[in-house]
């Protein structure tokens, strides 16, 4: 009967070792796939990658990566409170449902993780699409001049406002007149 016993701790033993290894190995992907979407997203939008967009709409895909990051490092600290519980269970040997809570957080937290991963890739690829049709958004005609944009313009032209008050660009804005001084 003690043979039994041992037996079946064992094999729970291994239960709890895989359950541990499949957590781990989903925060690492999970973790992965949304940090490389952050960096993409930081990428295109100061200018590393070469895009058509305006740098200011990189804004929501990058949030929906960092709250997939957050989600499944939430995911992580409930596995943890899962992996606690069953290996309580193995050590007392008594079969409690205490685990179950814990369990299901991670999983809705991972899930929603990746959730967001999705978001995030769907907004970026239509980010592009919405330059494309809508010029407005697009990196050429954000801002109200095109020589003046920053921070997407980058090539060096010196900005024919330098000699002007702040007053005076202030107040050529305000009535509508080009921000140029001739």
């Amino acid at each position: 009967m003690a043979d039994n016993q041992n037996t079946g701790r064992n094999g729970q033993a291994h239960a709890y070792h895989a359950l541990a290894t499949v957590f781990a190995q989903g925060f690492r992907f999970l973790a992965w796939i949304n940090g490389l979407g952050v960096l993409f997203s930081l990428c295109a939008a100061v200018g590393v990658i070469d895009t058509s967009v305006a740098p200011g709409l990189f804004r929501v895909p990058l949030a929906a990566y960092i709250a997939g990051l957050a989600l499944c490092g939430v995911g992580l600290l409930w596995s943890y409170l899962a992996q606690t519980a069953l290996f309580g269970q193995l050590v007392e040997g008594r079969h409690r449902r205490n685990h179950w809570v814990p369990l299901v957080c991670t999983l809705l937290a991972y899930g929603l993780s990746l959730v967001m991963f999705v978001a995030g890739c769907w907004y970026m690829l239509h980010l592009g699409e919405l330059a494309d049709q809508n010029p407005a958004y697009s990196s050429q005609s954000y801002g109200q001049g095109g020589d003046d944009v920053a921070p997407s313009d980058q090539s060096g032209d010196a900005s024919q406002l330098v000699g002007a008050s702040p007053v005076d660009i202030v107040a050529r804005v305000r009535s509508g007149l080009p921000a140029r001084m001739s």
